[in-house]
């Protein structure tokens, strides 16, 4: 099965990469800390950023969204089962976490050939009643938020209704 998603723009893709390599780097800012720590030193202040790294790939919720509930509420675990060409459907769980990072489990049920479950991990930017999806793959999918369900917008940036989402 192919999925299609939103175009995205550069800017955008561009933002949300800068973002990725900017919290790759506060990672290993913190591992060097920690292997370079002094014997007395204890290992939370070791890991403190010493730059404004951390505030830039902070979660990744759009600052510009009044809507602090609907941001409050985005994050956790939503499920579905989603058409498929090649096997009966896939079930599909979505983890967004705080820190704005992203989980997807995809297991195929009945495939015409076997396939292990595929998972993938990514970021995610919140922008008013969208959710933008990058995953490491650099492949990228777009949600509306409607309620507590997240509906897949096509490469028409038209709502795919059997591509839903929905908060466990």
């Amino acid at each position: 099965m192919s999925t299609k998603v939103a175009p995205v723009d550069n800017a955008e893709r561009s933002d949300l990469q800068g973002v990725a390599d900017d919290s790759k780097d506060n990672e290993q800012a913190n591992a060097d800390a920690l292997a370079n720590a002094d014997t007395g030193q204890s290992l939370i202040s070791a890991a403190q950023p010493t730059d404004d790294t951390y505030a830039r790939s902070a979660p990744m919720i759009s600052e510009s969204n009044n809507d602090s509930a609907l941001q409050a509420t985005l994050m956790g675990d939503y499920g579905g089962m989603v058409p498929c060409s090649s096997c009966d459907n896939i079930d599909v769980t979505l983890n967004l976490f705080a820190d704005g990072s992203v989980l997807k489990t995809s297991i195929y049920n009945s495939p015409e050939t076997p396939r292990s479950p595929l998972f993938e991990s990514g970021i995610y930017r919140q922008d008013n009643d969208t959710i933008t999806i990058v995953y490491e793959s650099k492949n990228i999918e777009t949600y509306h938020i409607q309620d507590n369900h997240l509906v897949m917008i096509d490469e028409y940036k038209k709502p795919d209704n059997d591509y839903t989402l929905s908060r466990k």
